[in-house]
């Protein structure tokens, strides 16, 4: 589920100042909160002090037709709130001064991550949901992408 999710760039973050470790962090804490009940739920990014950044989708239009976007004025991060279907995911977005703070952001969790994939991607679980960490932009643009997906009933298809 994770890797149609990552398609999603950072087209607006690439205007943004770039965001600091902490910020990042207490972002990507934010879309843990928002995907805790096992669904996207805007309403504890609300309440975490977030603000739409771009208008909902209208009654008749489709959720899933672009993500709902996400900021606050006090952190250099964005939120996208994007929907597959009946599950989803809560994906920050940043821009960071380069490729250097996104391997200085993943090394801050230390050996509980398995090795980055070649594209430097790395996917993990955490609180029981996929997490997808991964440099973003350019060389001249560089960014940084997690996303955090609602968690997703598993069936045990050996099961009789």
């Amino acid at each position: 589920m994770v890797a149609p999710l990552a398609l999603v760039s950072v087209p607006a973050s690439a205007q943004m100042r770039p965001a600091t470790l902490g910020e990042i962090f207490e972002s990507y804490n934010d879309c843990l909160v928002a995907t805790a009940s096992g669904r996207l739920d805007p309403a504890e990014l609300d309440r975490l002090g977030w603000k739409l950044a771009a208008p909902a989708p209208q009654p008749g239009q489709a959720p899933d037709a672009e993500p709902i976007i996400y900021n606050r004025e006090d952190r250099a991060t964005m939120i996208l709130l994007s929907r597959l279907g009946r599950s989803g995911a809560c994906i920050v977005s940043a821009r960071i001064e380069s490729f250097q703070k996104y391997e200085d952001f993943r090394s801050a969790f230390g050996d509980s991550l398995p090795p980055a994939g070649r594209n430097g991607a790395t996917t993990y679980r955490a609180k029981g949901r996929t997490v997808q960490m991964a440099p973003a932009g350019t060389s001249d643009r560089p960014g940084l992408r997690l996303v955090v997906a609602t968690p997703v009933e598993s069936t045990n298809v050996n099961s009789r």
